[in-house]
């Protein structure tokens, strides 16, 4: 920080604990937030039992005397740790929702379809695609504000292919150009029910791809 004197500065949370009871607090906190959904047997080892190439200390607290001359608050770390859990909450929460409005995207593409509303199957289909995305991008990090598929996909280590990322590129075009009036013209003449059928299909294909990835099993 400007003005702060050089050096080494140590930087823990407040208290001491081991890793036995740092895995206990997490389970605990776990499955009082319904995070974890069945309880687990946790052992504490000693040193000795749980050998490592690099010798470690007995004892191992950092001093945080020196950061705390600058004004520097250290919480405890049971409280820092139920604030990550409770944003892990959150997250979840956040996914959870995303992934039930996906569907429901997806199914009212599918009813636009039959009711000749082919525009509006577009518009369904990039906003299932463009869900499921963020709620991958929740393991990574808090998904951006952004509706382009293709740097919503990126980074997220999906097995598409080249046809895929052309689906991506064609659902986020549509859906830029149906926020301008002067473009629905054109539009409505290119969106017929050809190819309305055609880009639900491969949406379709699309989406079954990305909801195979892990998560969406527990979500």
């Amino acid at each position: 920080c400007p003005g702060c004197p050089p050096g080494i500065y140590h930087y823990t949370n407040a208290g001491q604990t081991t890793w036995y009871h740092f895995a206990c607090e997490i389970h605990r906190l776990g499955r009082q937030n319904g995070l974890l959904e069945r309880d687990c047997v946790i052992s504490p080892l000693t040193t000795d039992q749980y050998p490592t190439k690099a010798p470690r200390p007995a004892y191992s607290v950092l001093s945080k005397d020196k950061i705390q001359t600058l004004g520097v608050q250290v919480p405890g770390w049971e409280e820092s740790l139920a604030a990550f859990m409770d944003d892990l909450c959150r997250y979840r929460d956040d996914m959870v929702d995303l992934a039930a409005m996906a569907m429901y995207d997806l199914e009212t593409a599918r009813a636009m379809q039959d009711a000749a509303r082919y525009l509006y199957v577009a518009y369904s289909c990039q906003q299932a695609v463009e869900k499921n995305l963020k709620v991958l991008g929740f393991l990574h990090h808090e998904p951006r504000r952004i509706h382009n598929l293709q740097e919503l996909a990126s980074g997220l280590n999906l097995p598409l292919n080249p046809d895929d990322y052309g689906i991506l590129k064609v659902l986020t075009d549509q859906y830029l150009k149906g926020r301008y009036p002067e473009d629905l013209p054109a539009m409505l003449a290119w969106m017929d029910r050809h190819r309305a059928a055609s880009l639900l299909e491969q949406t379709e294909r699309l989406y079954a791809t990305i909801r195979k990835q892990p998560v969406f099993s527990i979500l």
